[in-house]
């Protein structure tokens, strides 16, 4: 079904994708894995034909499609052969309202009123998604977004499906609902390439491995095998977690003790801190204190206001009402501002710099930039342009210039969203330090090994308010996974 012989890619900077060897067969589920800028996100936009009409280089050997070469096929034809899921499913949205979203691609290719009906009808009824039509796409929470994605692969029936990090900023319960997607997607024999760091979701799901390392795979599994693979391997290949419960040890697990620091600690107390859109409240914080030298968690499900009162609290968004001190001092959102560095859930949109040293020193006073970038493995990107990195290296990008603006408030929303194990471990050793260094750090996350590694204390989020706050080591396993799930 897909079949690349000796594929790869040349970008104009010289990087170097393959050469590949790939068999995918019919009704397979293939997973591509590998640390960050391995080559896996460039590997699907061979098989998807993307990579041929939209960037720059030069692609070598041969991709079948369907025992068909790609470089004969049109558009029209890949399109009906090979739908994709990307990691932001912000970037494939063509409409604001989810039905047209669904029968967009229909519409494009020239199906009948009466045809795109039926085929709605029976998608919608097949995923269960009937609540989602009709409905404003930029209200939908992520994991609904990446429904819809998932969904609309079906609308033209393609055989091939190819999904690129689909999991990356989902809680919990949104991580279930793909994974049964995909398993009615092979219930149906449909041919499944998936790109991803998330891997203890698809256990039982995935048939074939392979392992990119470098631009070119280096091992291949079986599933079964992959599966199998001992903590110890797990950690050399620097894969993030096979297991659902392999590293949530809350209760008594506390690996790091609070530096008790010798000067005075920086603080912030919320006596009020509230949102609204027009009538509806969407934070609403009161008495919430935070002190320097602690890794803050903040989690709660999909849509419950995290990033919003992220926004609020760094100052980027006016609350409706605000009393907030900093070291004792009321503090307006100018204030604020100037003092908090927010590091987006979607990196792109911060990204400004025509290359990653640049970056890291745009607006900072900072001495040691080699370093920083070696700590973060991007030391050989110093000179490349932010927006040819892939997701996991901008991602860090964003992280080491957080780190660099050596801000007294740093708050992070979702930094390890397409990172692999070893990138991880690294960012939390930053996020230590930073805080051991008397600042006060702020983490959004439904990544609960991220969690499990670098907390001191966990906020939990309900409707816009903090229910809870508590050390880390009195949370349950249940604690935490009812509020990610």
């Amino acid at each position: 079904m897909i079949k690349l012989i000796n594929a790869g890619f040349i970008y104009p900077d010289k990087t170097k994708i393959g050469p590949i060897n790939l068999n995918v067969n019919k009704g397979e589920v293939y997973l591509l894995t590998g640390k960050s800028g391995s080559g896996k996100t460039s590997v699907t936009k061979m098989i998807n034909g993307v990579i041929d009409n939209l960037f720059d280089g030069k692609r070598y050997g041969e991709i079948l499609i369907d025992n068909k070469n790609i470089e004969e096929m049109t558009i029209k034809e890949v399109v009906l052969n090979v739908s994709s899921v990307y990691q932001n499913p912000k970037t494939q949205f063509f409409t604001d309202n989810t039905t047209s979203e669904l029968v967009f691609t229909m519409e494009n290719l020239g199906y009948k009123i009466s045809d795109m009906d039926i085929r709605l009808n029976r998608v919608s009824n097949f995923f269960g998604v009937e609540k989602l039509l009709n409905r404003n796409v930029l209200e939908l929470s992520g994991g609904e977004k990446q429904i819809l994605c998932i969904a609309s692969t079906l609308m033209n029936d393609s055989n091939i499906i190819v999904l690129d990090e689909p999991t990356s900023n989902l809680d919990l319960e949104s991580i279930l609902k793909i994974r049964q997607m995909i398993l009615k997607l092979k219930q149906l024999n449909k041919t499944i390439l998936i790109s991803e760091h998330r891997l203890n979701y698809l256990k039982g799901l995935v048939d074939k491995v392979s392992f990119l390392e470098d631009g070119v795979i280096t091992r291949s599994f079986t599933g079964q095998e992959f599966y199998s693979m001992t903590k110890v391997e797990r950690k050399r290949l620097s894969l993030r977690s096979l297991d659902k419960y392999e590293f949530m040890g809350f209760i008594n697990n506390n690996s790091r003790k609070t530096v008790e620091k010798r000067f005075y600690k920086n603080t912030i107390k919320i006596d009020k801190l509230s949102y609204n859109i027009k009538k509806n409240v969407i934070i609403n914080i009161e008495n919430l204190n935070l002190t320097s030298g602690k890794v803050y968690f903040l989690i709660g499900k999909n849509g419950q206001g995290k990033s919003t009162f992220a926004r609020v609290l760094s100052g980027l968004l006016k609350g409706t009402r605000d009393k907030i001190f900093i070291n004792d001092k009321l503090s307006n959102s100018k204030e604020r501002l100037k003092r908090t560095y927010l590091v987006f859930q979607d990196v792109n949109a911060q990204l400004f710099t025509s290359s990653v040293n640049e970056e890291i020193n745009l607006n900072n006073e900072y001495n040691d930039t080699d370093s920083l970038l070696d700590s973060l493995n991007l030391l050989d990107k110093k000179e490349a342009h932010p927006q040819t990195l892939s997701g996991g290296e901008k991602q860090r990008v964003s992280m080491a210039a957080g780190i660099a603006s050596n801000k007294m408030i740093l708050i992070a929303d979702e930094p390890t969203s397409g990172m692999d194990f070893e990138n991880m471990e690294n960012i939390c050793s930053l996020l230590k330090s930073y805080a051991d260094k008397g600042n006060i750090v702020l983490v959004i996350s439904h990544d609960i090994e991220l969690i499990s590694n670098i907390a001191d204390e966990i906020l939990f989020m309900e409707k816009g308010k903090i229910i809870r706050k508590e050390e880390k080591e009195n949370c349950s396993l249940d604690d935490i996974l009812y509020f990610l799930s």
